[in-house]
């Protein structure tokens, strides 16, 4: 008989304007797996008898970064059929986290090594801001060179040591990466908006990320459209490894963490709905 402990994967949706990150932190600090384990609780065993269910995820994500398919794992043992868990957990989470699916994984499954993650920044470049994407995306009223923020672009794409491109407190062993994706999009504004403007989204896909480097990335961007800096800076910046050439980190709100996959299994994520559909 098998006695381990089964193993899930969950994959889930969240708006973090509420929450201090993903990852549970300080006692007292509202997190979505703090949220996710106090769900689990409600139905696992080992919840009732008192002891806490671990959630650990893909990804850590900042206070304020938002998730439409943030991967997480657990080990319990729960009565509810792994069909029907999805349903179970959302009854007792807030309406701002969503548990999209739910599968059994082998015993051994890490959540955090995926083989990518593609992150989202989203920008609402109108002269006033929308009350819908107040916290959604980054409001800016200034046009942006948006070809000069390609070409600054351009350079990351590959194995590269980004060194310059993340903020203090990071722990990686290692700041080299491959970033496979890069690109800038930009789409109108819904057809009823009343003021001219338009909604650009900054993609990437990589094998990982550094702390705040998706940040930076941006923050470095809009300055290079808005004239501040050369578009070269980033090329310079990967060669000196020196962040202080860069431009500020954007804020969080902004931010989102798309999709994770895991190798050969394909993608593990759910979107949600696509933009700009999702528009008020």
């Amino acid at each position: 008989m098998d006695d381990a402990v089964p193993r899930y994967r969950l994959v889930v949706a969240y708006d973090g304007t509420a929450y201090h990150g993903f990852q549970l932190q300080a006692p007292g600090m509202d997190t979505v797996a703090g949220r996710l384990e106090a769900a689990l609780g409600r139905i696992c065993p080992e919840g009732a008898a008192g002891q806490r269910v671990v959630v650990e995820g893909a990804s850590r994500t900042d206070a304020g970064v938002h998730a439409k398919g943030q991967v997480c794992a657990f080990s319990s043992r729960t009565s509810v059929p792994v069909d029907r868990l999805p349903l179970a957990l959302n009854s007792y989470l807030p309406p701002d986290i969503v548990v999209l699916r739910a599968d059994r994984v082998p015993p051994d499954f890490d959540p955090k090594k995926a083989a990518s993650k593609t992150y989202c920044y989203r920008l609402w470049r109108s002269r006033v801001p929308s009350p819908f994407w107040r916290d959604r995306a980054l409001h800016l009223t200034q046009e942006l060179d948006l070809e000069a923020c390609r070409a600054a672009l351009a350079p990351l794409v590959g194995w590269h040591d980004f060194a310059a491109f993340r903020d203090t407190g990071s722990s990686a062993r290692t700041t080299v990466r491959r970033l496979r994706r890069a690109d800038l999009s930009v789409r109108p504004l819904p057809p009823d908006w009343p003021v001219p403007g338009e909604f650009i989204e900054i993609w990437f896909e990589a094998d990982g990320f550094l702390y705040h480097m998706v940040r930076i990335i941006v923050g470095t961007l809009i300055e290079v459209g808005l004239g501040r800096l050369p578009a070269l800076v980033t090329r310079q910046a990967l060669a000196s490894g020196k962040r202080a050439a860069l431009g500020p980190t954007a804020p969080a709100c902004g931010l989102w963490l798309e999709k994770v996959v895991y190798g050969a299994e394909g993608p593990q994520a759910a979107t949600g709905p696509d933009f700009p559909a999702a528009f008020p």
